[in-house]
């Protein structure tokens, strides 16, 4: 929390920066000032005496002023987006999202996990009429949290293919931005096409860097507001919007977001057991000219690795062989446990 100096003192340099950029003829960067400008001066006025509130709401309409300058020229382009353009702003749309291929078969062990899944959103879908009579609420939201490299990601896909569901995958990169409010737009813009779809499954995908704690920024501060706003509105739809995401730091995500309504269930992805190991080395290595035979210990040197580190032995194992390839080596063609056991001493468990 700023003192009070600090926050009239950050009021004072926004708004000059937003007056500045309104000479310019830059709204768009003005507009972002001023709103900035606007949350520090309403913070600096909570607590003054009279007088002195006096005085910041003189301040406050002038600042209003100078918006509604903002809005004018808003209406001599044709929208805010095309003046955004004009600016080197960005403009988004989530679209053409397709049905992903991946499977639950293509999904390795976490047998626990698909288990909870299918009662939370598969059955629901496959059994309407039997939901449907028992009054039993469809769609809602799931946290997968865990370990990362555990196929978190490969689960969400999984989920809308045997749902039958567009796929809306995100990261905050998608849709992060430095405009004033871009962000909060184009989380609702998210939500607006998902719920055109006849069913879709929309994934925050490290959803940590999005709905972090509230108080510590603003910016993000007016972020989670907007997803917790969107994601209440899942329970007027009619079951046709799932929400998914996933993290490796469930404990820095904003308590709001992680009460029922909202992240119904919270579905812990653990590391892979033992034959759950060896089922990935099979898979991966399966059409691959490969003499693996010591499976067991292959998985007990492997204990505490997740699926991304068991792929990347494979691929180093796979490159072993390669380089003896190229270098003419007439035998030693196939991938051999010692090819596996050496790669195994390269990857380091994180």
């Amino acid at each position: 929390m700023l003192t009070k100096s600090a926050c009239k003192a950050k009021y004072e340099r926004l708004y000059a920066n937003g007056i500045m950029y309104l000479a310019k003829g830059e709204p768009v960067l003005a507009e972002k000032y001023l709103n900035e400008a606007a949350l520090h001066l309403k913070e600096y006025a909570s607590g003054l005496c009279a007088e002195e509130r006096a005085e910041a709401k003189e301040w406050f309409l002038e600042l209003c002023g100078h918006i509604k300058e903002i809005r004018k020229y808003y209406t001599t382009v044709k929208s805010r987006e095309q003046a955004m353009a004009a600016e080197g702003g960005e403009t988004f749309a989530f679209t053409g999202n397709e049905v992903p291929t991946v499977s639950f078969s293509d999904v390795v062990g976490l047998d626990d996990v698909k288990s909870q899944i299918y009662d939370m959103i598969v059955y629901p879908k496959q059994y309407k009429e039997l939901y449907a009579r028992f009054n039993k609420k469809q769609g809602g939201g799931i946290l997968l949290y865990g370990p990362p490299g555990n196929g978190k990601t490969m689960i969400a896909k999984a989920i809308a293919h045997e749902t039958d569901s567009a796929f809306f995958p995100v990261k905050f990169s998608d849709v992060g931005s430095k405009w004033f409010g871009e962000t909060e737009g184009k989380i609702r813009s998210l939500f607006e096409e998902a719920r055109k779809e006849e069913s879709a499954v929309i994934f925050f995908d490290e959803i940590d860097a999005i709905a972090t704690n509230r108080g510590e920024s603003s910016i993000m501060d007016r972020v989670v507001a907007e997803l917790l706003t969107q994601m209440d509105g899942i329970n007027k739809t009619s079951g046709n919007l799932t929400i998914l995401a996933a993290t490796n730091k469930p404990g820095s995500l904003d308590p709001a977001i992680m009460r029922p309504g909202r992240f119904d269930e919270k579905i812990y992805g653990p590391l892979p057991g033992a034959e759950a190991r060896i089922a990935m080395f099979e898979k991966r290595l399966l059409g691959v000219p490969s003499a693996v035979t010591d499976y067991a210990q292959i998985s007990l040197l492997t204990e505490g690795f997740s699926g991304a580190e068991i792929e990347l032995v494979c691929e180093k194992a796979k490159q072993r062989v390669i380089r003896r390839i190229i270098a003419g080596a007439s035998d030693a063609t196939r991938i051999s446990n010692k090819d596996i056991f050496e790669a195994i001493s390269c990857v380091r468990a994180s």
